[in-house]
């Protein structure tokens, strides 16, 4: 038993929360935080022992994450989403780094199933897997919220995957790089940024380049073609949504 909570947020995620869940059998603890599912989600995660369902209203990504943080009990608290899978590479290399002592942070990539296809990834993506003392979230995210580690704090690295397979439909990535990209453009203008028609005019075939040709999208078939699509009209619809937000304002 890795001694170690892992928290997770939810909303209506029956088809994807008993993966998740079954994938996390072997932490002591897994503190799940439900914003009003209307689904079988909590029945669900209430079917398995190490498992601790809360319910709080909807208060945006980074103090939901927040305040499920500070509901751990265990010093090593591990984070992720309903739709991720801990792969047991992962798992193992976990429970290695919580009983060696030695790091205070492990940092791993999340590759992604994107229309049935897994997307190899070698970035070691942003901080999930920390020591509770050493890490908070910066609540000015509205969305792709992050860890800040302390100054001090020592992060390992480990090739294992946390797999996500939230992308299973065209409609599902639509409805989320929509909600995305929305949130990113109010962020950014309380922030005092303004557009730029230099990124409105670059951004989609710049963002397209990079992740079809130098990432590599074009060794996944047709679904990376999309995926790279997706990722250049993401991109787009942010700097748009700030010129819109400034006609509001005026």
């Amino acid at each position: 038993m890795t001694q170690a909570s892992v928290y997770i947020i939810a909303c209506n995620e029956e088809r994807h929360i008993r993966r998740a869940l079954e994938s996390v059998r072997d932490f002591a603890e897994v503190v799940l935080v439900d914003s009003g599912s209307t689904d079988a989600t909590c029945e669900i995660a209430r079917t398995f022992p190490n498992v601790k369902c809360l319910h709080r209203a909807w208060q945006g990504y980074a103090q939901q994450k927040q305040w499920a943080l500070e509901q751990c009990a265990h010093d090593w608290v591990l984070n992720i989403d309903a739709d991720e899978e801990v792969s047991p590479e992962l798992a193992e290399a976990i429970a290695k780094t919580v009983a060696e002592g030695k790091a205070d942070a492990l940092r791993f990539p999340i590759p992604e199933v994107f229309l049935d296809k897994l997307f190899p990834s070698e970035i070691l993506t942003k901080i999930r897997c920390f020591r509770r003392a050493k890490g908070r979230y910066n609540l000015t995210h509205l969305v792709h919220e992050q860890v800040i580690l302390a100054d001090d704090a020592v992060v390992a690295l480990t090739r294992a995957p946390l797999r996500h397979y939230g992308l299973v439909s065209m409609e599902a990535v639509i409805a989320k790089q929509n909600a995305y990209s929305t949130l990113k453009a109010q962020e950014r203008f309380a922030k005092g940024r303004r557009y730029s028609l230099f990124r409105l005019a670059t951004l989609f075939p710049a963002t397209f380049f990079r992740g079809y040709v130098l990432k590599g999208g074009f060794r996944n078939g047709v679904p990376g073609f999309i995926s790279a699509v997706n990722a250049a009209y993401y991109s787009f619809a942010k700097e748009a949504k700030l010129y819109a937000l400034g006609l509001d304002k005026k």
